[in-house]
């Protein structure tokens, strides 16, 4: 008798526990419907969310381009400029009295100044 108790307040407690168990599959269920519904809601605004940002993108890469492309140009005309100056110095340092220098290395120092003149002149009118 003591068993046949026991056996019947086991089913009854399987039997509620399938119930729990069928109520929250249940709510489980209705919760992804209404996330469902929510995103089906949400994809219209989106879509054009997402066609902005691919176009912000475009232009952010065109724009990454530019810069590194007059950077580029730039590289060319700070070492211009640089190489003008290291002659500059050459050139006033030769200006100062020493002892006499050949003069083949003036004339020389001067020729790459006035050719690297010439190509920062060109440079700079070619960037404008």
């Amino acid at each position: 008798m003591v068993i046949d108790i026991c056996v019947a307040i086991i089913t009854l407690a399987f039997i509620c526990l399938a119930i729990f168990f069928i109520c929250v599959l249940y709510s489980a269920g209705q919760a992804l419907k209404k996330i469902n519904l929510m995103l089906d809601e949400f994809q219209p605004h989106l879509d054009p969310l997402r066609r902005e940002t691919q176009i912000l993108l475009h232009n952010t890469n065109e724009i990454t381009r530019d810069l590194q492309d007059k950077m580029e140009a730039l590289n060319s005309l700070v070492q211009a400029a640089s190489n003008v100056g290291n002659i500059l110095k050459e050139s006033s340092a030769s200006l100062k009295p020493e002892p006499p220098q050949p003069c083949h290395r003036t004339a020389e120092a001067f020729v790459e100044l006035a050719v690297l003149g010439l190509s920062l002149w060109q440079k700079l009118k070619k960037g404008r």
